[in-house]
């Protein structure tokens, strides 16, 4: 409730107010935001003090903090999925980012956890390979017939992209700026086939196993990409 960052204008504002003796309730009340956000702005020493508190507290009583939380969220089931879908709609560019910085700076962990449960499941895996193979077949080729209909341009050009995104020692990837390791590369249509986008040259850029999977067929004004 306490984690909203205020401007430097409001800063000041809210410090003059409290000086003046008006409590961090009021003064949220007037700014609308929690009388916590307003006391962690003006004093942030004290926000890192809640949070080492809290820290604390989850640590030595994680169990019953856990059993409170589930015992909350099964009784408001409701509540928290409406709460939550507004949440999404409301900050679609903050979950954005942070799940994108979440993805880059724990690539590695993710690329082991991704690792470790296909070690544990390989036999469910191959299973659903196998049951969904004639979809996957039939979605390949559609997306084959797509960009065959979608060839724009040189395809010349078309042939050296794809090459240089195998072979070329430096690449960078055109949404995280990350240099992708050879054999990490997917070369990704900007404006996804799939929606109207060209098979052309303007259209490609190569992008690394994860931004790719999470952009997906997203178009750029989804993902942030300013062209």
């Amino acid at each position: 409730m306490g984690n909203r960052k205020l401007t430097d204008e409001q800063i000041a504002q809210a410090r003059e107010m409290r000086e003046s003796g008006v409590s961090y309730h009021a003064i949220g009340v007037v700014m609308n935001v929690s009388g916590n956000t307003i006391k962690y702005n003006v004093h942030p020493e004290e926000r890192e003090q809640h949070r080492e508190g809290t820290k604390i507290h989850y640590k030595t009583h994680r169990q019953q903090v856990l059993a409170r939380v589930a015992k909350y969220n099964n009784e408001h089931k409701e509540e928290k999925r409406i709460y939550d879908i507004e949440y999404c709609a409301n900050n679609k560019e903050y979950i954005r980012l942070r799940k994108a910085q979440y993805q880059k700076s724990h690539r590695e962990q993710l690329k082991a956890h991704k690792a470790a449960y296909y070690a544990m499941h390989k036999g469910e895996a191959r299973a659903y390979a196998k049951e969904h193979q004639a979809g996957r077949t039939a979605n390949q080729m559609l997306r084959k017939a797509l960009i065959t209909g979608a060839t724009i341009g040189n395809l010349a050009e078309i042939r050296e992209i794809y090459r240089r995104a195998k072979e070329d020692p430096k690449v960078r990837c055109y949404l995280c700026g990350d240099l992708i390791p050879i054999g990490h590369r997917h070369v990704d249509h900007i404006y996804p086939v799939s929606k109207g986008g060209a098979h052309r040259p303007s259209n490609l850029a190569v992008a690394c196993d994860h931004c790719n999977e999470s952009k997906g067929a997203k178009l750029p004004e989804e993902v942030g990409v300013l062209l």
